[in-house]
């Protein structure tokens, strides 16, 4: 059964579910507490960080904003 407040926050969310809208913003790289303010902005609600990540333990991981380290490549001999 959803709470009162998130009921609140689907009516006055433009043209998707909150969890259709997290799912997206979570591949999309964006962090708990950006999403939270990003809710609020669009439906002046105001919703936490921490209550999303209750309302959506499933949601998908964040994707990774930097690009992983180049792997370890040994330096080779070379002869003089």
């Amino acid at each position: 059964m959803a709470t009162p407040t998130r009921e609140l926050i689907e009516l006055r969310l433009p043209g998707v579910s909150l969890a259709a809208f997290v799912s997206q913003r979570r591949r999309a790289g964006v962090g708990w507490r950006l999403l939270a303010d990003e809710v609020t902005e669009l439906t002046g609600v105001t919703v936490s960080f921490a209550t999303l990540r209750r309302w959506f333990p499933d949601a998908p991981k964040r994707k990774p904003l930097r690009p992983t380290p180049h792997r370890f490549i040994p330096k080779q001999d070379i002869p003089a």
